[in-house]
């Protein structure tokens, strides 16, 4: 970018980096954090980027999960979106997933309770 020209990337770009990049390099890496027990979910708005929430949980406590799960949430442009397609589960190597969350624009989002009514779907996908 030259000197003095106005930043053209969308906020997020410029705070999150890209996720699956993130993910190889960190437990590639010869540095790779240390594992602890558990799972843990980390929210974001923007799917394939790493939340914030996840870089400042590696910031402050310096540990990855042994599952790590980034959850995004989109509305897709029809009323409802089909139960079979709310989800979409993309397996990142290391125990990481991005899961997006799909509902339609006349549904009201309500991620926990998703989360709940599909647990045993959602970690059977995630486990295979």
């Amino acid at each position: 970018m030259a000197q003095g020209a106005p930043d053209s990337r969308r906020p997020h770009e410029k705070r999150q980096p890209p996720l699956a990049p993130l993910i190889h390099s960190l437990c590639d890496g010869a540095h790779s954090p240390p594992r602890v027990n558990g799972t843990a979910v980390f929210p974001g708005g923007v799917a394939d980027m790493a939340p914030n929430a996840f870089l400042h949980n590696l910031k402050h406590n310096g540990v990855m999960h042994q599952v790590n799960i980034f959850l995004a949430g989109t509305t897709d442009n029809v009323p409802h979106v089909p139960d079979e397609k709310k989800a979409a589960v993309v397996d990142l190597g290391h125990g990481c997933y991005a899961v997006t969350v799909h509902h339609g624009f006349m549904e009201i989002p309500n991620v926990p309770r998703f989360l709940n009514s599909r647990r045993s779907r959602c970690l059977t996908a995630l486990r295979a």
